[in-house]
């Protein structure tokens, strides 16, 4: 850094001076563009070095502390080795009274082992003598157990002859027994055959009897047979009436059928103004069932019917004029749902007799003959569908209008 300090005051001093040439004073501006290239190196060289010092103390801080933890374990660890040490030292004595003491029980016990050697071989003698003994018994033994079994053979064989030859006795004995029953069987059947031999003439005898009856008979019969073909005759002109009248019905049915399907195709023509919503035709067991709902012919409530079902109903009374042989029932049916009027109606009774009647006053006033209508209302008792949910109770709320072609020709015929 002097140096460089020097360098600029002796290039400050040439440059007042002017008497430096000019390549010099180049050489001179290089070499000073050299020192700062120089002088900044050399201060991040410093930087560096300052940074590795601080590192380095706090590594000197480190291990400083960690030789103050090692000597503080020392210190604490040097009475375990002292005590460590003793109970070697102790250990060791131990060892050397041990190895001392094993060498005089090595002594003294090979005079007790030569005693024991003798004894274990006068023992040894004394038990191949009672094993020779032993081995003596057991074949006496053997020998005994022969001969008894030989005994218990002799005796087995013995007592299977005895017991075959009581066999053989009791056998014989059932036999002679057997041979009696036979003889006694035998003699009851001949006491037996003694009776059938009676029975028989006397059956014989019957039969004659009988026979002589049933030639009788016959010749009763053939009389009466005669009887019997005369109401087999009637009875076949009777079937053959009562076809025709099945027959006749039939066709009265078939009429009654045809009648209903036309009588629904008018209505349905006359109707067709009207959704499937507001009222359906159909046609079940000969009878044609046209069903109002109650949003087409009454507000909730009311007995009144509004113009658009009145409409509806001018067009049923029109088909109606022109089939006077229909009978026809109005039929008043409610959901659920207690009523909760006021006045002269107290229930869905009187709410579905009363719109049945309403309908029945508007169907005569349209021209129907009264003789031919009858009103009744089923309140909440004959349902189409469930009432739990709203489609369902706005299904069972209904005006049934019922249309019956007279029958008079089938009960004519069933009558006759």
């Amino acid at each position: 850094m002097k140096h460089f300090t020097t360098i600029i005051t002796f290039a400050a001093m040439t440059a007042l001076l002017g008497c430096v040439p000019v390549r010099q004073f180049n050489d001179l501006k290089a070499e000073k563009e050299s020192y700062q290239t120089k002088l900044r190196d050399i201060q991040g060289e410093n930087r560096k070095l300052a940074v590795e010092k601080t590192t380095l103390e706090e590594r000197v801080k480190t291990s400083d502390k960690t030789i103050a933890d090692l000597q503080r374990d020392t210190a604490n660890i040097y009475p375990l080795y002292r005590r460590v040490k003793a109970a070697n030292a102790d250990l060791n004595a131990l060892y050397e009274k041990a190895i001392a003491q094993s060498s005089a029980l090595a002594s003294s016990a090979a005079g007790e082992k030569r005693a024991l050697a003798e004894a274990l071989t006068k023992r040894e003698v004394e038990l191949l003598k009672k094993e020779t003994d032993l081995l003596r018994a057991q074949q006496d033994l053997l020998a005994s157990q022969r001969a008894i079994a030989e005994k218990e053979i002799a005796a087995a064989a013995l007592k299977s002859d005895s017991e075959r030859l009581k066999t053989e006795a009791e056998r014989l004995k059932s036999d002679s027994e057997r041979l009696k029953t036979e003889t006694e069987r035998l003699k009851t059947d001949s006491e037996r055959l003694k009776t059938d031999s009676e029975r028989l003439k006397t059956e014989t005898q019957k039969l004659k009897t009988e026979s002589d009856k049933a030639r009788e008979e016959a010749v009763a019969a053939k009389a009466s047979s005669t009887v019997l073909q005369g109401n087999l005759t009637q009875t076949q002109t009777t079937l053959a009436a009562r076809e025709q009248r099945v027959k006749e019905l039939e066709a009265a049915i078939a009429a009654q059928q045809a009648k209903s399907a036309e009588l629904r195709g008018k209505l349905s023509s006359a109707l067709s103004g009207f959704s499937s919503n507001e009222l359906s035709v159909e046609q079940r067991n000969g009878k044609v069932y046209v069903s109002l709902s109650q949003e087409l012919l009454f507000a909730s409530g009311s007995t009144e019917v509004n113009a658009k079902g009145k409409t509806a109903l001018a067009s049923l009374a029109s088909v109606l004029n022109k089939n006077p042989d229909v009978q026809i029932a109005v039929e008043g049916h409610t959901d659920n749902v207690p009523f909760k009027g006021a006045g002269v109606l107290k229930d869905n009774w009187d709410l579905s007799v009363l719109r049945a009647t309403s309908i029945t006053r508007l169907l005569t006033n349209g021209g129907v003959d009264p003789r031919r209508v009858t009103a009744a209302g089923h309140s909440e008792f004959i349902p189409v569908a469930e009432n739990n949910n709203v489609d369902g109770k706005a299904k069972n709320r209904r005006t049934e209008i019922i249309l019956s072609p007279k029958l008079d020709e089938l009960y004519s015929i069933l009558k006759n």
